[in-house]
């Protein structure tokens, strides 16, 4: 970064991906690098619905690229892996059961030329009752996932 003394340049401020999503993006919201290693994928669950935003920032702007079918419920914690290879999200609703499936900790494959994620693991949390941790060793072959 070059510009400002090396503090870099705000390019767009106050820029708006989709007034119909603005409001409905959890605070799951990450970041990671397309496969062209220049532009950036952010993938957002929605809050009330099962689906994912996937938004793409390329030199042009911001761009709203659709959604797809994707289930996360409650509090918890949502990463990629360091090499954007996958995804992983813990999700703990606070209802604390043996069978509750919204008490789950996934993993996925990412597709980082279209953002678009492929289920490859699933688990149930049992007795979750607060938020689930997630992280990825760093050569990116393990995801430890926590929960309390």
């Amino acid at each position: 970064m070059s510009l400002n003394n090396g503090a870099g340049k705000v390019l767009y401020k106050d820029s708006i991906v989709g007034s119909s999503i603005d409001e409905r993006m959890s605070f799951h919201l990450r970041p990671v690098r397309h496969a062209n290693g220049r532009d950036w994928w952010i993938l957002a669950p929605d809050l009330f619905e099962d689906k994912i935003y996937r938004v793409l920032i390329d030199p042009k702007g911001i761009h709203y690229k659709g959604e797809q079918e994707f289930h996360s419920a409650g509090i918890g914690q949502a990463k990629f892996s360091p090499d954007g290879r996958y995804y992983g999200i813990g999700s703990c609703n606070r209802i604390i059961s043996e069978n509750n499936p919204e008490n789950t900790v996934h993993l996925f494959e990412v597709d980082r030329c279209t953002g678009e994620l492929v289920e490859v693991f699933s688990r149930g949390l049992f007795n979750c009752e607060s938020t689930t941790g997630i992280e990825f060793s760093p050569d990116s072959k393990f995801m430890y996932y926590t929960n309390f």
